[in-house]
């Protein structure tokens, strides 16, 4: 049963690609996008700058990925008719999700796994062999403290006809407070303090001490404890936002698009 709601699930949200397609997406548009953002640091700051903007560039089309694929999962069902056939069977709306949440993830791990195959081939970034198990332990607290930021967005459709304002907006977000092309220290004082307040922050903050100077695990401990509360929290709220929003959407009869 679980397999097939998993392929289920993945035909519902690649239906419309081939191999050819999915690559596309998956190499050439986040390559022109690492391109774009390197050779406007190149020319500002120099080359010194160069590992910072790829390194951040790197992480957040990952997180710009997995907020995108669970945000659609209720807007194609709202699009395709099934949503009120979700929304009123016995398993909770917020349960479907979460059984959807293991595509996204996937796609979301070989976005990285490709960006950092070729992005740092190009741009000469190592990661040496001992540095592999805090990466991977970063990724995962980064992925598990979004998948609630994505439900909320994702929830928003239920009531919404367009979601693409919160989720352009929460994206854009990101890039600014979470420290993907500047440091975070360029920030004011209290905006500064938000910001590591906000999930993908921690997690990229520590993704840099590895790659750049080699930390050890005592040293990301931190990022990987403060980025797996603050998932904690978002999901907590992730799951009020579902139930609220589904009762509202139940009172004002939007389950239908239109």
């Amino acid at each position: 049963m679980s397999t097939n709601f998993f392929t289920l699930s993945y035909k519902a949200l690649y239906s419309y690609q081939n191999v050819k397609t999915y690559l596309t997406f998956r190499v050439l548009e986040p390559l022109f996008h690492y391109l774009f953002f390197a050779s406007m640091a190149y020319y500002i700051m120099g080359s010194e700058y160069l590992n910072f903007i790829v390194i951040g560039n790197v992480i957040y089309m990952m997180v710009h990925t997995l907020i995108i694929n669970i945000t659609v999962m209720l807007r194609f069902d709202k699009i395709y008719g099934t949503l009120p056939y979700n929304i009123g069977s016995p398993t909770s709306t917020l349960a479907i999700m979460f059984k959807r949440l293991l595509i996204p993830i996937i796609d979301t791990i070989l976005t990285f796994i490709i960006s950092s195959l070729t992005v740092f081939f190009i741009f000469n970034i190592k990661i040496e062999f001992e540095m592999i198990f805090p990466l991977l332990l970063l990724i995962i607290t980064i992925i598990f403290s979004l998948c609630g930021i994505g439900i909320i967005i994702s929830g928003l459709g239920v009531v919404f006809k367009n979601v693409n304002l919160f989720l352009n907006l929460s994206l854009g977000l990101f890039q600014i407070f979470c420290g993907v092309n500047f440091p975070l220290s360029v920030l004011p004082n209290g905006i500064e303090t938000i910001a590591r307040c906000i999930p993908f922050t921690n997690g990229l903050l520590g993704i840099r001490e590895v790659i750049t100077n080699s930390a050890e695990m005592n040293t990301v401990l931190p990022y990987i404890y403060f980025e797996i509360s603050i998932g904690v929290v978002t999901f907590i709220i992730s799951i009020f936002v579902i139930k609220t929003l589904e009762i509202l959407s139940r009172k004002k009869g939007v389950l239908f698009f239109d």
